[in-house]
């Protein structure tokens, strides 16, 4: 009878335990927290950091030794924020391949420490949906670095939280270019229709106009390309004249290419690509005088 109460009370025992851990952490992440906020070099500072940093060696080791891959994680989530804080740059923390349920506040902390994966792609959303506006550039930067190693399943899911949580004209073009990059251009198109409804500012009536030509384009629809890039230009967009005079070089016509690039060197924020097709509009064949101004 003994063993088999003891059997039960180690039993009780192992159940209860993973329930204590979510209190535990919630007390450290409320330490780390007035850490941050602590002087350097003060002894309050100085005594907060070694104490979380024996918890962060306890918890990794016991997380290891358990297999417990969520307990390695918040482990090695705060040792990056331990070397953040001490000065260091700590390198992104590797895909834990643990599905972890985050506690509030926790999602933001493991967002700026986690590298690429689906892991990051749950923390983005989690972090936005709890305070989106202070969090988008770090869901933006997560996103672009996605979109950029063409990880497009988890650039498109992050972009879309953002899109979400933080709608503007920058993060309907976002979700567009990886629509777009995936192939899916009515999604793409609906996005920017969308941004553009609610635009008022014509800056971003011009971008959101330039990708929706891009996602046009990207989909054989010249004409509908060729008419958002006017819209553009009409609006200021220089991109949209260096991308209308660059079609009409190719097109055979220099001097609407001649035209289009002429102005854009005049423009405030004059590109090197200007420059360039300018001088190959000159140069190309049919004009009557490559040499003539303007």
């Amino acid at each position: 009878m003994d063993g088999l109460a003891a059997f039960f009370l180690s039993a009780i025992a192992l159940a209860s335990a993973p329930a204590q851990e979510p209190a535990a952490w919630k007390a450290t992440w409320k330490d780390l927290a007035r850490l941050s906020e602590t002087a350097p070099g003060s002894p309050e500072r100085d005594r907060l950091w070694r104490a979380l940093d024996g918890i962060q060696v306890d918890r990794e080791w016991r997380g290891h030794k358990g297999s417990d891959r969520a307990e390695a994680l918040r482990a090695r989530v705060l040792r990056y924020h331990l070397s953040r804080l001490s000065g260091s740059a700590p390198r992104p923390i590797a895909e834990p391949g643990a599905r972890i349920e985050f506690m509030p506040g926790e999602a933001w902390l493991a967002l700026q420490a986690l590298g690429p994966g689906p892991t990051r792609v749950s923390a983005t959303r989690a972090a936005l949906a709890e305070d989106a506006r202070p969090r988008s550039d770090r869901a933006r930067e997560v996103a672009e670095e996605d979109e950029r190693d063409l990880h497009l399943d988890w650039a498109v899911d992050e972009a879309r939280a953002l899109r979400e949580h933080a709608p503007d004209p920058r993060s309907a073009i976002l979700l567009a270019q990886i629509l777009r990059m995936r192939g899916e251009h009515d999604s793409a198109a609906s996005v920017l229709d969308e941004a553009l409804a609610s635009a008022t500012v014509r800056a971003d009536r011009a971008e959101l106009l330039c990708e929706r030509s891009s996602v046009h384009a990207a989909a054989g629809a010249d004409a509908l390309a060729t008419s958002d890039l006017g819209a553009a230009l009409a609006s200021g967009s220089i991109e949209a004249g260096l991308r209308l005079a660059a079609r009409a070089l190719t097109d055979g016509e220099p001097s609407r290419a001649r035209s289009l690039y002429r102005s854009s060197t005049d423009a405030s924020a004059t590109r090197p690509s200007a420059w360039r097709g300018y001088g190959l509009a000159l140069l190309a064949r049919n004009s009557p005088n490559p040499l003539a101004q303007d």
